[in-house]
């Protein structure tokens, strides 16, 4: 009797398993390396494989998803507007306040096609490398809001910092102020749902994004990594920096470095729409008109500038990884050096070998990364990536902390910064968005940023590499193994 019920419990695992390897391989639109390697661990681990694919895996061709259909939606003036822009780059006839600009007409063209990114030339930026000067800043333009307040971010943590932003939220939708919030729903996981609810009373509107309904239900993937902020259409804020008090340098992992920028100019319309968009999937409300509402004000004289900057954003609704072709095409154009500071980095096979040949052809590369961790998979991941990289003369060093910040320079001519690192999530199952900011003055002063993080840096050299604590050595493939799963 045990027996038949064993062997009767095998033919079912077997089943299963089986069904699953026919739906990835039929029906989940993965690259040939994931297919083959979630049927490999289907076959070697079964229960444990089924848990992980369903939280990790399954896109269930999540781009034809009737929802993120309704969120792809693009506002006709917006359309006019990339269409119009692109047939000038393609004439060669448009107009660039810094000449120099018009070199960049390919990376330029690329991100309109792919991303509707609408180049914008008048914008004026403030640079943060810590919460200890982005958040007075926010701060200061939340107690001036007048309108409207738009925020998106990935973590709104209930703590001090968290409680001081929401207060100010509070009073200003009770003052007649427009506010609208985006979390996500799994990166904001520890915050209580009625930490939000006295915004909510005051007027407030509050949409967490891609809610799970059951606990049973809860998906790491496609989450919305963004973190925008946008004040009375005049004023917007891109970067690392969530809402939480370890990004003001409060938390176990200090002295935590991150990247933000403040924005005036057109490029505001861009992240308006950005948000907007999201919006319009997170509340299923209808987006407003574009452009032409009451939250595209005039800029001002005074919050003009003279960058150019296009704003880029990918997701899975989308099969073009558009910010990784952007990191690729700026690898592959470089001539002199490129820079890059992620707090993860677990490159596909597109962008090693981008490095790689930019390595061979003469171009320096000098990559920083944590020396703190705050996930150790990951981390282990990241140091098994380092290896074939030094080997083609890839400069390494480990910053004295954490490193949040995510931005990649190339010569002295154009810097990308914002919410995307370089890993498979990012490029592939999250949300993301970033600034390729094509100004000569402003990549210097990142370059002169990255120069004053080299000094808080360790070189990592081969010998040191070789060295590294054993637990990294033997996790390291494991990890590597693991990341095409996603």
């Amino acid at each position: 009797m045990l027996s038949f019920i064993t062997n009767n419990i095998a033919i079912v695992v077997f089943i299963i398993q089986l069904l699953f390897i026919i739906f990835v391989i039929f029906f989940d639109y993965k690259k040939p390396v994931n297919t083959l390697a979630w049927v490999a661990f289907f076959a070697v681990i079964p229960f444990v494989s089924i848990v992980f694919y369903i939280l990790f895996g399954n896109r269930m061709r999540f781009r034809k998803n009737k929802a993120f259909r309704a969120k792809q939606l693009k506002d006709n003036t917006l359309n006019q507007l990339v269409i119009s822009q692109l047939n000038l780059v393609d004439d060669n006839s448009l107009v660039y306040q810094n000449p120099q600009n018009a070199a960049y007409n390919e990376l330029i063209r690329m991100n309109l096609i792919f991303s509707d990114g609408v180049l914008t030339q008048n914008n004026k930026i403030e640079t943060f490398t810590c919460g200890e000067e982005k958040f007075p800043r926010l701060i200061e333009d939340l107690k001036s809001a007048k309108h409207s307040i738009h925020l998106l971010y990935y973590i709104y943590r209930d703590d001090e910092l968290g409680n001081e932003i929401m207060g100010i939220l509070t009073e200003k939708a009770k003052n007649g102020v427009e506010v609208r919030l985006i979390y996500d729903d799994f990166g904001s996981l520890l915050t209580r749902r009625k930490f939000f609810q006295p915004l909510k009373d005051a007027g407030g509107e509050v949409n967490a994004f891609l809610p799970s309904k059951f606990i049973f239900n809860i998906r790491v993937n496609y989450r919305n990594h963004r973190k925008i902020a946008v004040i009375d259409g005049k004023i917007a804020y891109l970067g690392g920096m969530n809402i939480g008090k370890e990004y003001a340098n409060q938390g176990k992992l200090a002295p935590w470095r991150d990247t933000h920028i403040r924005v005036t100019g057109n490029a505001v319309y861009m992240l308006q729409t950005r948000f907007l968009l999201d919006w319009t999937y997170a509340s299923e409300k209808d987006a407003p008109p574009l452009f032409i509402d009451n939250y595209f004000k005039p800029i001002e004289p005074e919050d003009k500038g003279t960058t150019a900057m296009q704003i880029v954003a990918s997701g899975p609704d989308s099969r073009e990884e558009q910010i990784k072709k952007g990191f690729i095409k700026m690898i592959s154009e470089a001539k002199e050096q490129i820079l890059i500071q992620s707090p993860y980095f677990i490159p596909d096979d597109a962008l090693l070998e981008a490095l790689e040949i930019a390595s061979l052809s003469g171009v320096r590369i000098t990559i920083i990364l944590p020396g703190k961790y705050d996930k150790f998979l990951v981390y282990c991941g990241t140091l098994s990536y380092i290896k074939p990289l030094l080997e083609y003369g890839v400069d390494f060093y480990l910053y004295d902390g954490f490193i949040h910040s995510k931005m990649v320079v190339m010569d002295d001519k154009i810097v990308s910064l914002g919410t995307a690192n370089i890993d498979i999530r990012s490029f592939a199952l999250d949300f993301e968005v970033n600034a390729f900011i094509y100004d000569s003055d402003y990549t210097k002063q990142i370059i002169d940023i990255f120069n004053e993080d080299l000094v808080h840096s360790t070189y990592l050299s081969a010998a040191a590499y070789a060295s590294r604590r054993r637990i990294f050595k033997i996790m390291g493939p494991i990890a590597r193994l693991v990341s095409p799963l996603l």
